[in-house]
């Protein structure tokens, strides 16, 4: 199974740099990367992640030097990154979940895609990749579940629930 991840909100809890990410005030939002808090049952996820073997790709709107900061302060070792400049069109457009599966060399039904936004479960949608709603960095859960998500989950250790089911 290949695994597509949103960063902010998804994999870690960067609340405090949203106004500074959305200003495109990047350097503050870099100084603010080891004030982040990872999520209670990430770590395990990763875990399983490793332990199995699955490629995962981040698909994120930030650019590539935030994602890499961001993923060397919290361990995260993603196979691929697809990153603000990487595409000409974002989310919630398919073409960044397209990417992510090009790079993966995945079929969209190989592939499964995690996101705390309305954008990221519409993307994957529209590449008929499976989404998965995370709700605990959802700013506005009403407007993503609207989104029609394949799965919901409400704390990280839920994803390793779906990936076990999904790999029977």
């Amino acid at each position: 199974m290949n695994l597509i991840f949103d960063l902010d909100l998804t994999l870690i809890d960067s609340k405090i740099a949203e106004p500074y990410r959305r200003g495109s005030t990047w350097q503050k939002a870099y100084s603010l990367i080891p004030s982040f808090t990872e999520y209670k049952g990430m770590k395990a996820v990763f875990d399983y992640i490793h332990d199995r073997g699955f490629p995962y790709c981040i698909v994120t709107s930030s650019p590539s030097t935030y994602c890499n900061k961001v993923c060397s302060q919290w361990g995260f070792n993603p196979k691929y990154m697809v990153c603000f400049h990487d595409t000409k069109l974002k989310k919630p457009h398919p073409e960044p979940i397209n990417l992510a599966l090009s790079k993966l060399k995945a079929e969209p039904d190989q592939a499964i895609s995690f996101g705390d936004k309305d954008s990221d479960i519409i993307a994957s949608n529209a590449a008929n990749v499976p989404s998965v709603a995370c709700l605990w960095g959802a700013e506005d859960r009403v407007t993503l579940l609207s989104a029609n998500p394949t799965y919901i989950v409400n704390n990280p250790i839920e994803i390793v629930a779906i990936l076990k089911n999904l790999n029977t």
